[in-house]
């Protein structure tokens, strides 16, 4: 997973939301790992081209 990085949306600067970015093959990974409780993220986005 990789860390956040100056990220925007339609301008909006959501850095301090957005703490990590994941491949969209790692989504069920990730999302258990979230649900375990046990993730340091807050917040991933899902890259669909990677």
């Amino acid at each position: 997973m990789r860390k956040g990085r100056g990220t925007s949306v339609a301008g909006a600067d959501i850095t301090p939301l957005h703490t990590g970015t994941i491949a969209l093959s790692d989504l069920q990974e990730t999302l258990e790992l979230l649900d375990s409780g046990k993730s340091t993220h807050a917040k991933v986005l899902v890259d669909p081209r990677t």
